[in-house]
């Protein structure tokens, strides 16, 4: 949900960023 509109702006640093995170 807090991520729908980061991704929009930037879905390239938001897969990262969730990659890591889930990592």
């Amino acid at each position: 949900a807090m991520l729908n509109p980061d991704y929009r702006k930037r879905p390239m640093a938001t897969t990262v960023l969730k990659h890591r995170f889930m990592t």
